[in-house]
C-alpha cells in the first residue's frame, strides 16, 4: 500500500499577510507588487532589530485579528485540498504568550479548519515524514532543512498583497505540478 501524500502548508507569509499587519503597527508602507525577502520586515519596521520588532509585534489580538488572509489564500488552500486528502497547516509560534492561541483563533476564524492545525515549537524539519510530505513555505531556510530531512518542498515566496492575479495563478499552477510530480514519485516507490 502506497504512503499517503501529505501537504504541510505554512501560515504566515503564505496564507496570512503577516507583514502588512506588522507594517501597520510600525507605520511603515509596503512596497508595491513585490516579493519580499525574509529580512524585509525586520529591516523596514525595526531597523534590523529583532528585539525591537518582537517587542512591538505581540498579543493575541495581533495574531488573531490584525493579520488578514491574503486574497489568494482560499485559492491556494483549494489547490492543497484537491491535491491531498491529508494536509495540515504547519506553523511555529513565536515566544509571545498570545501567539499560539492567536494563530489557533485565526485559523478557526478564516478557514474553520482547526482540526488541520499543527503548531510546533520544534523546527519544522523534525516533523518531516519523509519523501511523501510536501512543505509549502515562504522561508527558503525552512524549505532546505525540510529537504535535507528527506521531504520535498514548494517555495511560496512572501509577496505583497497587491500582487497581480496572473503572478499568483502562475505560482498556483507550479504548485499543482509539484504536487502531481510528488504523487508520481510516491506511487513509484
Amino acid at each position: 500500500m502506497a504512503k499517503p501524500f501529505i501537504i504541510y502548508c505554512d501560515i504566515d507569509a503564505v496564507l496570512a499577510d503577516f507583514t502588512s499587519a506588522a507594517c501597520a503597527r510600525f507605520g511603515v508602507e509596503l512596497p508595491k507588487q513585490s516579493i519580499l525577502d525574509n529580512q524585509w520586515g525586520y529591516n523596514a519596521c525595526a531597523g534590523g532589530s529583532r528585539t525591537k520588532f518582537w517587542m512591538t509585534i505581540h498579543g493575541h489580538d495581533f495574531w488573531s485579528n490584525e493579520i488578514q488572509p491574503y486574497w489568494w489564500a482560499k485559492k491556494l488552500l483549494s489547490v492543497v485540498e484537491k491535491e491531498s486528502d491529508e494536509w495540515v497547516f504547519l506553523s511555529k509560534p513565536t515566544t509571545d504568550v498570545g501567539c499560539m492561541s492567536g494563530k489557533y483563533r485565526w485559523v478557526q476564524k478564516h478557514f474553520h479548519a482547526t482540526n488541520h492545525l499543527v503548531l510546533t515549537l520544534a523546527p519544522k524539519s523534525l516533523l518531516c515524514p519523509g519523501f511523501n510530505g510536501l512543505l509549502i513555505d515562504d522561508n527558503l531556510k525552512n524549505c532546505k532543512m525540510w529537504e535535507e530531512a528527506g521531504g520535498a518542498f514548494f517555495h511560496w515566496p512572501e509577496m505583497t498583497p497587491d500582487m497581480p492575479e496572473e503572478i499568483i495563478n502562475n505560482y498556483l499552477e507550479q504548485l499543482k505540478q509539484k504536487c502531481q510530480n510528488q504523487k508520481t514519485l510516491i506511487q513509484l516507490t
